[in-house]
């Protein structure tokens, strides 16, 4: 059997973004534009979620799915037995780690039936580390702010000389 390989539809959850070098979660959530003919063994189906580059794996990396089973081989993910059809799927993986940079490459996900690639998508699928409030984007650190949360937040002032933001000026300094 042979299969034209459509796009998926997933997102991440901002909720879950990574902290630098910190054991962190990240759910994705897969969508398939179809349903499978129904005459097809919906336990050849899986679903495999590949990790970018720069995110690592722990020993004491998982992941979880509501009612199906999901494992870790490398740092690919794979959901058996997904079903004929993938609507709101969400794959939650646990104890990630993003080392050195502030937004992720793209995840690569596939919805396969047997070995076939029906649908898959390999771009546009990224986490961001969580910055430290003040901090509205972050570098080297949570707290190593790029730019600041705007008014009453923060003064609009990027303190450059330690890159962090302040909500009031320090002695000797004025707005």
């Amino acid at each position: 059997m042979s299969f034209t390989a459509a796009t998926l539809t997933a997102a991440t959850n901002h909720n879950d973004q990574l902290a630098l070098n910190t054991a962190s979660n990240v759910t994705i959530t897969v969508s398939a534009p179809f349903v499978l003919d129904t005459d097809l063994n919906a336990s050849q189906t899986s679903l495999t979620i590949t990790l970018p580059p720069d995110i690592t794996t722990l020993s004491n990396s998982s992941c979880s799915v509501t009612n199906l089973t999901c494992s870790l081989s490398g740092t690919t993910f794979t959901v058996s037995a997904v079903g004929l059809s993938v609507s709101s799927l969400a794959v939650t993986m646990s104890n990630l780690m993003l080392a050195f940079s502030t937004t992720s490459s793209s995840f690569s996900v596939q919805y396969l039936y047997s070995s076939s690639i029906i649908a898959s998508l390999s771009t546009g699928l990224t986490v961001s580390i969580f910055c430290s409030s003040p901090c509205q984007q972050c570098q080297t650190s949570q707290a190593s702010c790029l730019s600041c949360l705007p008014l009453p937040n923060t003064l609009t002032l990027y303190y450059s000389p330690n890159s962090s933001c302040l909500s009031s000026c320090p002695d000797n300094y004025f707005p």
